[in-house]
């Protein structure tokens, strides 16, 4: 089902509810094991770069990150639910986050294999 909305929004650092979090790793299909489920629930707030995409008020899409000092951003979680897969929703993210940290800032992406298309096509 394709979901056609001109109602995106994107926030970097909003403050993102646990349960909303859940519910879009569901609704993103991503085969992860439980314990990347709780793993989610533990670092959600702990990360110093979160950007989110929301349609209306819907989560619909996050990507969550630790930017160290030295010029380097870890991102370790890029979610989108499966309906918005091809709107660019995760391209986007990776942009908005490339804005956050700074042009010189290197992206390290370490989410589950299930993302990595974002990555391939940036290039």
């Amino acid at each position: 089902m394709r979901v056609n909305s001109m109602n995106v929004t994107f926030a970097v650092n909003e403050i993102v509810e646990i349960a909303e979090a859940m519910d879009l790793l569901r609704r993103s299909e991503q085969r992860r094991p439980d314990e990347d489920v709780h793993r989610l629930v533990r670092v959600v707030q702990q990360a110093n770069l979160v950007v989110t995409a929301r349609d209306g008020r819907t989560l619909i899409g996050l990507a969550r990150g630790l930017k160290e000092c030295n010029g380097c951003c870890y991102l370790s979680d890029l979610v989108v639910d499966v309906k918005y897969h091809d709107q660019a929703i995760g391209e986007q993210l990776i942009r908005h986050v490339r804005a956050a940290i700074g042009e010189n800032t290197l992206i390290v992406l370490v989410p589950s294999p299930d993302a990595m298309v974002y990555s391939t096509e940036l290039e």
